[in-house]
């Protein structure tokens, strides 16, 4: 997959998928990544390269963590983290200024 380079949209929701590989942070064009409906438990460290990535959907997996490159996503402005496992708010959020959708629905978030 990482030798999509020129891809801009990404839909890979609603299947059984466990992992993504390392090799989507190659994917440098990419606006728009959707995983949602899956069984995924984290998210590659290169998800921090998708430098052009404005929505990313990861509702409705086992996501408990995000990593810490996922700060990197300066130009993300639209993100789905509905139905997951995260109990804090991610950290590397408090960085994406440019975010101006989130959704943390539905997660075991504690003050």
């Amino acid at each position: 997959i990482g030798n999509l380079s020129s891809l801009k949209y990404l839909s890979l929701g609603y299947n059984q998928l466990a992992s993504i590989p390392e090799s989507i942070g190659n994917i440098s064009s990419l606006t728009y990544l959707g995983l949602s409906y899956n069984q995924l438990t984290s998210i590659p460290d290169s998800i921090g390269d998708l430098s052009a990535l404005e929505e990313l959907y990861l509702s409705n997996n086992q996501l408990s963590e995000l990593p810490i490159s996922f700060g990197n996503l300066s130009n993300l402005c639209c993100l789905n983290l509905w139905y997951n496992q995260f109990s804090s708010i991610p950290e590397s959020l408090c960085i994406l200024t440019g975010l101006n959708y989130v959704q943390l629905q539905y997660n075991s978030l504690t003050g």
